[in-house]
């Protein structure tokens, strides 16, 4: 780094911690790493067509992207869902991402037999020279539904509130707290990942799907919602409706249906503790007053992307963590302040106000809790007492 660089000087890292990707016999010589990209791995490991051949044959389940924050004329109760597009045995199938008054829905779309008989014979579609996906392209339209191809149906599988387990009320506008919130569907869909239970016929009716819950509205999550100063009891709900949901799903005769009995379906939230693993593990950035060894934190914010590895756990990335941290004028670090800067976090209140009621939000009263987040985290969905990594 020359001396007209403007970004901050970043502190050495503790003794036995290298750069990620690093070569340790290239360290300090500031040459790019030797190793082979992660892709070639996979490519090895695995091969690429029976990696897409596999993905084709198995149930493909998406999420339909969450409305925007103003849309108008919707319910708090119809704003969070999933969406699955199920195979036939005969091919592939496919769902159409919608953006609608009523958030993300986990809708399940099949196909017929004369879907399947029929496709690629849409009337229109652009001539292809790769393979077939099996159905025929929707037509662009400004309908506020989910539109799915001829041949397709869709239905709600989970909403925002809905229990996860049996034995679990319905949590509503009304009636949410924490608690309720941590054993319910959380709010914003995103990614979706599915992951097949079972060996041959059995793995196309059962499956674990991993949703991720972004973000939250508070203005379309409680009737007295104040964005200047909201409660402790919906900054609580808020934080527990972040994450990710885990649930078991099962097609029957009447289609796709989520299995409330499994010992499987749990909640991720804001407040789930995770272990920071890595080059970064127990570094000086990472000490916070509750964590002083800078190896655990508190739950996982505004996961977006993410997908699956291949040996059966899930990715799902944190981003845009620097609007949940308040304060960063206030704080006399000239260091983590630039660092700060560079990330965006606000000089004064936050986007959410969360600093009010938990100090870790606050970077004035608690520094390092804002290097936390932005990570890579690993969770296991066929392991209740996974513990999730960063």
């Amino acid at each position: 780094m020359s001396s007209a660089d403007p970004r901050p000087n970043l502190p050495a890292p503790p003794s036995g911690h290298r750069p990620d990707g690093e070569d340790p016999s290239d360290a300090g010589s500031g040459e790019p790493s030797r190793g082979a990209p992660f892709a070639a791995v996979v490519e090895r490991r695995l091969g690429r067509r029976p990696v897409l051949k596999g993905a084709a044959a198995a149930p493909l389940l998406v999420a339909v992207a969450p409305a925007a924050a103003a849309a108008q004329g919707s319910t708090p109760d119809e704003a969070s869902a999933l969406v699955d597009a199920a195979t036939s045995d005969e091919g592939a199938a496919a769902a159409q991402n919608s953006t609608s008054d009523e958030g993300a829905a986990l809708v399940d779309a099949a196909t017929s037999d004369e879907a399947a008989s029929s496709a690629g014979d849409g009337a229109g579609a652009a001539p292809t020279t790769g393979p077939s996906l099996g159905f025929a392209p929707i037509e662009l339209n400004h309908e506020d539904a989910v539109v799915v191809p001829d041949g397709y149906e869709s239905k709600v599988l989970m909403r925002w509130g809905d229990p996860l387990r049996t034995g679990t009320k319905r949590m509503t506008i009304d009636n949410a707290t924490r608690a309720r919130q941590e054993r319910t569907f959380g709010w914003n869909a995103d990614l979706n990942a599915y992951f097949p239970v079972g060996d041959g016929s059995d793995s196309e009716s059962a499956g674990l799907m991993c949703v991720n819950h972004e973000y939250t509205e508070g203005a379309r999550m409680f009737r007295d919602y104040d964005i200047e100063s909201p409660t402790r009891r919906q900054v609580d709900v808020e934080i527990a409706a972040h994450g990710m949901s885990i649930v078991m799903l099962r097609r029957g005769d009447s289609g796709w249906t989520v299995d409330l009995r499994s010992k499987l379906n749990r909640r991720i939230t804001g407040f789930t503790t995770m272990e920071i693993t890595g080059p970064l593990a127990s570094h000086e950035l990472l000490e916070t007053s509750d964590d002083p060894t800078g190896r655990r934190v508190q739950g996982m914010l505004n996961n977006c992307a993410g997908g699956k590895t291949p040996w059966g756990t899930v990715l799902t990335a944190e981003e845009n963590f620097n609007q949940y941290f308040a304060n960063n004028d206030k704080l006399y670090d000239r260091r983590q302040h630039l660092m700060n800067e560079r990330y965006g976090v606000f000089g004064g209140a936050s986007r959410w106000r969360w600093e009010q009621h938990y100090e870790r939000f606050d970077v004035s009263r608690e520094p390092h809790e804002v290097n936390r987040f932005g990570y890579i985290v690993e969770i296991d969905p066929h392991d209740p007492s996974f513990v999730p990594k960063k």
